[in-house]
């Protein structure tokens, strides 16, 4: 249930970084259009999740590291092909939709861990009363 979560979860990441991404475009000069906000989203963290697979050998998280960082330099390239972003904007776009997925990814493993998280025996006031 945990994996299923977390996929269905990281797709909705997906979408919502593309809506915000897209709500920007204009403050970067970048034409505004939600289909290619997620095109251009999608495409820059496939990298990434196609590196996942390395998370299996606990020593390997570099390569994921690797690859998301080559996922950040394809939306670098891909923002003034596919938004029409100036180039001179393009890296201050880049910076905003990185760490509005750091953002986004750490509420969505927030919410997964408190939905996996066990809680304690007696709950939350147990230990309060006497």
């Amino acid at each position: 249930a945990l994996a299923v979560v977390s996929y269905v979860l990281s797709l909705v990441a997906i979408y919502v970084v593309a809506l915000i991404a897209d709500a920007l475009a204009p403050s970067f000069g970048s034409q505004k259009n939600i289909t290619n906000a997620f095109k251009a989203v999608a495409y820059s963290m496939t990298p990434a999740w196609v590196a996942g697979v390395f998370y299996i050998v606990p020593n390997l998280w570099p390569l994921v590291l690797i690859a998301s960082l080559y996922g950040i330099y394809l939306l670098y390239l891909g923002l003034p092909l596919i938004m029409d972003t100036p180039k001179e904007k393009a890296l201050g776009y880049v910076i905003v939709v990185v760490v509005v997925t750091f953002v986004i990814n750490f509420a969505i493993g927030a919410i997964v861990g408190a939905i996996f998280t066990p809680m304690p025996m007696g709950g939350p006031i147990g230990g309060m009363i006497e």
